[in-house]
Order: structure tokens, then sequence, then C-alpha cells
């Protein structure tokens, strides 16, 4: 049986086709088929779509992209007790042993076997999909399916700021303008802690300027004035530089701490002053995912952020997208249009 969605041919080539195969049938009990109602176009789906990179370097095992989903559970085995047809959810990617040394730990996000749906399993960039049951979550009305798709990334925010100690009253200095740091100033700043954004985007920083205490333009910045008084950093931009890094350390406190969640390039060999870092004694952790924190699953406490209203992700969703408008996208990407944060792609 063929239906619609996205599929990545090759580098470059990102198509709507109404001929994806799919078995509709449920092959596994442990297993239910949801109908996507939507889906996020993440920053590592782009790096994928327009790579100069062989796709084989990302470990691509489908080439359905999309791992931002939510939807409504349109087929489930009788056995199961968790989730009922009808039922209004969202997708947790990771797909874990929950045997291993890692997730034994709660750490499942390092698990030796893991697999990722939109890398491994076929993505939600297509009108259903299959996934573990243990992945698949309730959502109250509270939270429309544009914003659930995007618990993902609330999930990552979350682990960031558990991983930083869970920091209150703090001066905290955050790289980068863009959806995963407009929800992480918004955890921050509910914790009551003072923020400075440095970024790039005047039309991204507006959104943010309504979260946090100060945004500043990159371009524009001595950092040498800021030298010595962050405690913590957080460097979200990534990409293909090494300048935020570089000023990270420039303007954390000796002792502080530097948490990287920006997506490098494959293959990127960044550069900085190694001395620099070392003499004051400055952390530099990098952040993967999300997992448990306290014997609690980082994204069911991204969840209770959004259906609290402590997270308005609804400021982040600029531009949504039938599947066979997906031409649109791909020249908006092109044009490297300044006016969007986040794309939703709704079937």
């Amino acid at each position: 049986m063929g239906m619609k969605g996205l599929k990545l041919i090759s580098n470059k080539k990102f198509v709507y086709t109404d001929k994806i195969a799919f078995p509709m049938k449920l092959v596994n009990k442990d297993w239910a088929r949801v109908k996507v109602k939507a889906a996020g176009l993440c920053g590592s789906d782009v790096q994928k779509i327009f790579s100069e990179k062989s796709l084989d370097k990302y470990g691509l095992n489908t080439d359905i992209l999309g791992h931002e989903i939510s939807g409504v559970v349109d087929l489930v085995s009788p056995l199961n007790k968790n989730i009922n047809k009808g039922d209004r959810v969202t997708i947790k990617p990771l797909i874990y042993c929950e045997k291993c040394e890692y997730c034994k730990k709660g750490k499942y996000q390092f698990c030796f076997n893991l697999k990722t749906i939109g890398k491994f399993y076929p993505g939600g960039f297509q009108e259903y999909i299959l996934a573990p049951i243990k992945n698949i979550f309730k959502i109250s009305t509270k939270i429309s399916f544009e914003e659930a798709c995007l618990i993902d990334i609330v999930a990552v925010a979350t682990h960031s700021f558990n991983m930083a100690s869970e920091p209150k009253n703090k001066n905290i200095a955050i790289f980068g303008d863009g959806p995963l740091s407009i929800v992480l100033a918004q955890i921050l700043k509910f914790k009551k802690n003072n923020i400075f954004v440095f970024g790039k985007n005047s039309f991204r920083l507006k959104i943010v300027k309504e979260f946090v205490d100060y945004i500043f333009n990159v371009n524009e910045v001595d950092f040498n004035e800021f030298a010595n008084f962050f405690d913590l950093v957080f460097e979200v931009r990534g990409g293909n530089q090494s300048e935020t890094i570089i000023n990270s350390i420039k303007i954390t406190k000796p002792l502080g701490k530097i948490l990287v969640l920006g997506v490098f390039d494959l293959d990127f060999y960044g550069k900085f002053i190694f001395r620099n870092l070392f003499y004051k004694e400055i952390s530099l952790t990098g952040i993967n995912s999300y997992g448990y924190y306290k014997n609690e699953d980082e994204f069911k406490m991204a969840i209770n952020l959004v259906e609290k209203k402590i997270i308005n992700l609804k400021k982040i969703i600029t531009h949504k997208f039938k599947f066979e408008e997906v031409n649109k996208v791909i020249q908006l990407l092109k044009k490297k249009e300044k006016k969007f944060v986040k794309i939703i792609f709704v079937p």
C-alpha cells in the first residue's frame, strides 16, 4: 500500500511522493500505528538534506526523515493497556534496549543498541508512522499537535538545564537564536536566572527578547567587555565555526561551565586556545539528547513543562506546510530567509 510523504532520495533531493511503501498491519503487539498530525523540521534534518557529504556518513537506515512527531493513535493491539485508538500523542524518537550498561543507569541516549526514528526507522515525514508503545506518550488537549511535535526540543533543553545542575539566580549566556535557544532561555528564565542571548538573526532575537533580559548581535559585541562575567554559557549554535567556543571561554568565570548543545558539522575540527580554558579551570561539557534525571524521564518532564504553559512553543512556530509544498520549504531554506524560526509539516 502506498501513502503520502517526503523522501530523501539523495544529497539535495528531498521530494514529495504519494507512493511510500508502508505496512498497514502491525507486525508487533508492542508497537502501534500513529496518524501523523504534525512533524517538525529539525536543523539536523536540514543538514542531511543539503549535505555535501555522503549520506552514509550520517548512518541513515531510512529515506524518511523526521523525529519531531505528534499525532493520533490509529491502530494498536487489543492486548495493550497503555494507549488506545484515538489517543492524542507525541513520540519519543530514541528507541533503546533497556538492558545495556547505559540504559540501566538511566542514560538511554548512550544505549549500545540505540535506534532512532527518522534515522534507523522511518520518520514522521509521512502520513502514518509505526513506533514502540513505550515511546508513545499521551498528551492532553491543553497542547496542540503543533506544540506536541516539539516536545523533543523541550526535552533537550530540559536535559541541558539538568546537566547544568539546575541553575538559579546565575548570570548565563546563550550563543544562538534558534528554536532550542529560545526554549532553553524560557526554562532558565523561569528559574530566575539572568539571561543574555548572543545571536545574528534580528527577527529571532526579537522573539527571544520576550523571554530574557538582554539580547546582542554577535557582530556588534566586544566580548572583552564580558570577560569573566558568566557563571554558565550554553553554546547552541554549532555549525562550522570556532568563534562561539573561543568567546565562551573568554566570558566564563573561573570555575564556570560551558555546555555545548550546538550541532557541529560532521568532521569539523575546531580551534581554541587550550590554556585559556584550563587556566580558569572551566568545565567544557557536551550535551546529547536526553535521558533520565533523578529517576524521571526528561521527555516526560518536557511534556509537563508545556502542559503547565511554562514553555511557550507557539512563538517559535513561524511556518506550516503540507508535504506537497516541500519545494516552498526548500526555496525558503536555500534563500536563507531570515524571518522564520521553526518549520512544521502538517499533513
